[in-house]
């Protein structure tokens, strides 16, 4: 007997610690990526798909309509940005229980990024028109510390100008990625936290391609001919496709064996698409039908998060209409399921 509540023990931590990879949590409640099913609860200290899988640093990157984090956790240490100062303690200190929340309290001008063995801190620099891109180790210790330029100052007959043209894009497990929104300066950094190392592109980007475990820059898009096209570079091949909404200046990937999804939007505007691509011919493979939501436009925004589960694409979209949940096929682009938008099916 003792030896059946030994093995129901073991099942049911095994449940708790391993299970949850495949629970996705949307809004208020629960996915089971398996089943596709909705769960009303899962054990509090578990961590979901968005916690645990290889994506989810897609979740956690700063968005530009939402506040930026101030707290980065690295090797059970806590470090806080709170009035222009680090503040590090144990992640247990003060409450007796574990958080590894990530606070969205300041803003993009001073924030901190969380990697496996370093923080780094992202300091805009106005009177200096740098970033300073501080990378440390737990205890603040400085490793490399690299400046970007973020405004070009321009002297002409009419005195000097001053022109913004460099943001913070993402970042991925090891990467971090700055791109311009000025087509006057056209620029990418890709920074490596590992190695401290920094590569630069003479272009500006709508959409970076991970490697297929998600860890590194691999690829990049580009909008082309006056927004008509997207062009698709990774180091063996590029290929271009049509933009048929051209209003679409954003796109997402996912990189799986050789295809390419891309989801393609506007930052500011509702709805998506989602097409899947041969990686090395560009060939379309299909194009889903993707619910859209129906909202109105004043002072919009629109981010689409794209995951891999199995053989399912899972496209979560953050739009200030509504948020959505949609789960395809991605042999055929066939639509699983749908959450959060009206549907005819």
């Amino acid at each position: 007997m003792k030896n059946l509540s030994f093995i129901v023990f073991i099942f049911f931590l095994s449940f708790n610690c391993f299970s949850q990879d495949s629970i996705y949590q949307f809004n208020e409640y629960y996915i089971n990526l398996k089943t596709l099913e909705k769960i009303q609860g899962i054990s509090e200290n578990a961590k979901t798909f968005k916690e645990q899988s290889k994506f989810a640093t897609r979740f956690i990157s700063p968005l530009w309509f939402e506040s930026y984090p101030a707290i980065a956790v690295v090797n059970e240490r806590k470090i806080e940005l709170k009035n222009n100062e680090l503040f590090f303690s144990g992640i247990n200190d003060h409450t007796g229980k574990k958080d590894t929340s990530f606070k969205y309290s300041s803003s993009s001008e001073d924030f901190l990024l969380t990697f496996s063995k370093v923080f780094v801190r992202i300091k805009k620099m106005p009177n200096k028109l740098i970033y300073a891109v501080l990378i440390n180790d737990e205890n603040g210790q400085n490793i490399k510390y690299l400046k970007l330029t973020h405004t070009m100052r321009i002297e002409d007959e009419n005195g000097v100008k001053e022109s913004p043209f460099l943001g913070f894009y993402a970042h991925t497990t090891d990467n971090i990625v700055f791109t311009s929104y000025n087509k006057d300066y056209p620029l990418t950094h890709v920074i490596d936290v590992n190695t401290c190392e920094q590569a630069t592109q003479d272009f500006a980007i709508t959409g970076i391609i991970r490697s297929e475990d998600e860890k590194k820059v691999q690829g990049f898009v580009e909008q082309i001919k006056d927004g008509n096209y997207f062009k698709i570079t990774m180091p063996e091949y590029s290929w271009e496709t049509e933009n048929l909404n051209k209003h679409h200046n954003e796109v997402e990937t996912l990189l799986k064996d050789t295809i390419i999804i891309m989801a393609t939007y506007s930052k500011i505007a509702t709805g998506a698409d989602l097409k899947a691509y041969h990686a090395k011919t560009g060939k379309l493979l299909w194009k889903a039908d993707v619910a859209q939501l129906k909202a109105a436009h004043s002072q919009y925004y629109n981010k689409v998060h794209l995951s891999l589960f199995q053989n399912k694409i899972i496209m979560e979209g953050i739009e200030a209409g509504g948020t959505y949940l949609q789960i395809f096929d991605i042999k055929k682009g066939e639509r699983l399921y749908t959450d959060g938008i009206e549907t005819n099916n």
